[in-house]
């Protein structure tokens, strides 16, 4: 996994990543070599966009897969198709809304969210409030990458 801080390395390898990487300060690319022996990594997740293009690409072993489900550092640039072909790399650029286009989908989904929960798998407790009358700060810290976890609005 990555993360902006070392603050945040901690909360990831308590969160059962076995390996973490500070994005800011590391270089992803190798230490993704190192951890997979020159191998690269099957899958990228990857919801920061354009700022982690070449990176992500960087990291993926040949026929890996590319997913990105969000842009918080702006859209992504032009695809170049020789660039996934330099690896034959699978990308995909996927919206939560077209896994869940009926009713039924919609309660799959929230039936596995909820039993992750309740089984412990996931942790949705909350590691920071802000007053709504601090919503503007809520919003930079979150793109800041300044908080980890569940936020809240409190009245």
């Amino acid at each position: 996994g990555t993360v902006g801080s070392d603050d945040k390395k901690a909360v990831a390898t308590a969160s059962g990543a076995a390996h973490v990487v500070n994005s800011r300060t590391e270089d992803i690319a190798a230490a993704v070599n190192d951890i997979t022996g020159g191998e690269g990594v099957a899958a990228v997740y990857d919801g920061i966009g354009k700022d982690v293009w070449d990176v992500n690409v960087a990291a993926l072993r040949p026929t890996g897969y590319l997913v990105n489900y969000g842009h918080m550092s702006g859209p992504l640039d032009p695809i170049d198709p020789m660039q996934l072909n330099s690896k034959s790399l699978f990308f995909a650029k996927v919206s939560l809304a077209h896994f869940m286009r009926t009713p039924e989908a919609k309660r799959a989904m929230a039936e596995d969210v909820f039993a992750s929960i309740a089984d412990g798998i996931l942790d949705i407790s909350v590691s920071r409030e802000y007053k709504l009358d601090d919503i503007v700060q809520a919003q930079d810290d979150i793109v800041a990458r300044k908080t980890t976890g569940s936020v809240i609005i409190v009245p």
